[in-house]
């Protein structure tokens, strides 16, 4: 169960056997029934994530992810309780995500044992001798179905769509404020706080990747840091990228947009981040895979409707879009040095799914950092004047 998370030591907790797994969802939950044979885990670094079939009084049988968070989170309950506020208040203003299902005490987030979810709950006047137990806090989630971007083909009227959507949920966002949120801290992944990862820089091999990395924390501090203080910030989605922004794919290949999920990574911080956070992911796997200088500008002009259609709802600063091409880089340089220290401290967890998205992020780094950021930019005003 102990996973090294993307930013320290965190425990994962352990599958539920499928009769424990329904009895936990049936204690704490309005759940009438349960199709054990519909039970899968999901992908997921630090939380557990089960999709289960079952049937929700009121709602009827209903597509469910039962997410437990991990250990070290879960000494946090009123993080969680800003995050599936902030799921509510989405839903609110017209933006499908995981909705999450009350228990049956009207909370969200439920307390849950290790030992119950790996043998089931003991009587009620056994629990209170278990307190030393390890919690895990539990949320009940509606599924989203949708297929994620990167396994759609893009036209740019699709790119614009989806920076149009990301740019709406920010300025939705705008009106949205949680204690919790606000004062989270999240050192590794706020590109606010992009130099605190400079520390894992010794864990990187290749002297060239480490003079990248160097030159981009570089870039970062002397260009953006001075400016932050400047910057529109608030709430956003804190990791909106190709795989949790979903589609619904119709005939003749057209497509709308389905919902949004992974809302776990919400934090408050400039907004110009939310739009490199989309452009690093979207970009990085089309980077690494081109070698010619041509197919390398090609795929930079490409993201260029994201831009277009993000700053169509929410606008920012030419002093922020200035900083665009730099917290871009920063972004894929932060998950280059995160993923490479999490690979080195535990290389039997995350071999399997994370080896290929480290280099992705590396070569897409090198490939971005191979044009000036005076090239770049010109490429992205230019859709922008054009659109």
């Amino acid at each position: 169960e102990i996973k090294t998370a993307l930013g320290g030591i965190m425990h994962k907790a352990p599958l539920p056997p499928p009769l424990v797994l329904s009895q936990l969802l049936r204690e704490f939950f309005p759940v009438e029934g349960v199709d054990t044979d519909s039970i899968k885990e999901l992908k997921g670094y630090d939380d557990l994530n089960c999709y289960v079939r079952a049937t929700v009084a009121k709602s009827g049988l209903g597509e469910l992810v039962f997410k437990v968070i991990n250990r070290e989170d879960s000494l946090s309950p009123g993080l969680w309780d800003g995050i599936t506020s902030e799921m509510r208040y989405l839903r609110r203003h017209g933006f499908r995500c995981p909705h999450p299902i009350s228990s049956r005490a009207g909370r969200d987030v439920v307390e849950l044992r290790r030992s119950w979810l790996i043998s089931g709950i003991p009587d009620v006047r056994q629990r209170s001798s278990q307190r030393k137990d390890p919690l895990y806090l539990g949320v009940l989630l509606e599924y989203i179905p949708g297929t994620p971007l990167s396994e759609i083909e893009t036209t740019p009227q699709l790119m614009y769509a989806t920076g149009a959507y990301v740019g709406r949920m920010n300025r939705a966002l705008q009106g949205f404020s949680h204690p919790a949120i606000d004062q989270r801290e999240f050192l590794n992944w706020d590109l606010k706080h992009f130099l605190h990862v400079r520390k894992f820089l010794g864990g990187v091999v290749s002297p060239e990747r480490r003079k990248l990395a160097e030159n981009v924390l570089k870039a970062f501090t002397n260009y953006v840091k001075p400016r932050l203080g400047h910057f529109k910030q608030g709430t956003i989605h804190g990791d909106a990228n190709e795989l949790n922004i979903l589609y619904k794919v119709e005939g003749e290949g057209s497509c709308t947009i389905s919902g949004v999920i992974d809302i776990g990574d919400t934090i408050s911080t400039c907004y110009i981040f939310e739009l490199a956070i989309l452009l690093a992911h979207t970009m990085k796997h089309r980077l690494h895979k081109q070698q010619r200088r041509t197919e390398l500008q090609h795929c930079i002009e490409s993201v260029s409707p994201l831009i277009s259609g993000y700053l169509k709802e929410f606008s920012l600063a030419e002093d922020e879009l200035d900083c665009l091409y730099y917290s871009v880089a920063a972004r894929l340089c932060q998950m280059g040095l995160v993923c490479t220290n999490a690979l080195r401290q535990d290389p039997d967890t995350y071999t399997s799914y994370l080896m290929e998205d480290t280099e992705e992020n590396w070569k897409a780094l090198e490939r971005l950092w191979a044009f000036p950021k005076t090239e770049v930019d010109a490429i992205w005003l230019k859709a922008r004047e054009t659109d």
